[in-house]
């Protein structure tokens, strides 16, 4: 073979050689853009879940796993003692608003411990849940539209109807005087205005409406399992 012949083979080789390590150049980048889309997806399709998720739990008042209703003391510590249950909360209404300002949007009154607080996405803006029988905690909206400022020492009468053990509406009302010790902004996609007292303020309540006649309030447990994964089941 002559110089020349050799110097074609080369010159051929070369470009096989570039050619090659154009389309290996361009086969990593379709991959790495390929595995950039496909991790996109799977972030947003995760997100826009997520968002789902949150928006249907501000719906319903809360992002607890569940929720056993009417539950007694003897059903509380058997419920509290599950290998299943993680966390638990308490919630009790003794009484509701539905009359102006609140036949839009009415308000429970209800006393709640500190775990179904934060899980009815009550997130102080300032002060504390109430503890004495006297103080009352509530969002900025239902102190507005009862035209009490929201300040912490703030002056709040409540005019409400009880309600009885099965949680319907009663005729018997009740007028009480309270100091403001804690509010929240309100989130417009809540179901309710969530007004809470103490719980020594409840059982004084419980205790009048019992001895009047009437039945004692009822009692909800909220809870976080150990694992979100096959709630439906677990339940």
């Amino acid at each position: 073979m002559n110089v020349k012949n050799r110097g074609c083979l080369w010159r051929i080789a070369l470009r096989q050689m570039r050619a090659a390590k154009m389309r290996t150049g361009i086969s990593i980048l379709a991959i790495a853009l390929t595995t950039l889309l496909l991790t996109s997806l799977f972030t947003l399709s995760l997100s826009i879940n997520s968002s789902f998720q949150e928006y249907q739990f501000r719906l319903v008042g809360g992002y607890s796993h569940g929720s056993f209703k009417e539950v007694d003391e003897e059903k509380q510590r058997a419920l509290a003692a599950h290998k299943k249950i993680k966390e638990y909360g308490m919630r009790t209404v003794c009484g509701v608003m539905m009359e102006p300002p609140f036949e839009k949007k009415h308000a429970e009154i209800s006393w709640m411990d500190e775990n179904c607080a934060k899980w009815s996405y009550i997130s102080l803006q300032e002060g504390r849940l109430p503890e004495a029988k006297d103080e009352i905690a509530m969002d900025t909206q239902a102190l507005a539209k009862l035209g009490i400022p929201a300040r912490i020492g703030s002056e709040v009468t409540l005019a409400y109807n009880l309600v009885d053990g099965d949680s319907f509406i009663s005729q018997e009302s009740r007028e009480d005087r309270f100091t403001l010790v804690g509010f929240w902004e309100h989130d417009m996609l809540i179901p309710v205005h969530y007004i809470n007292v103490s719980k020594a303020y409840l059982e004084e309540v419980e205790k009048a409406c019992i001895a009047s006649g009437g039945e004692g309030f009822r009692s909800d447990m909220n809870v976080m399992l150990a694992s979100s994964i096959n709630i439906r089941g677990d339940s």
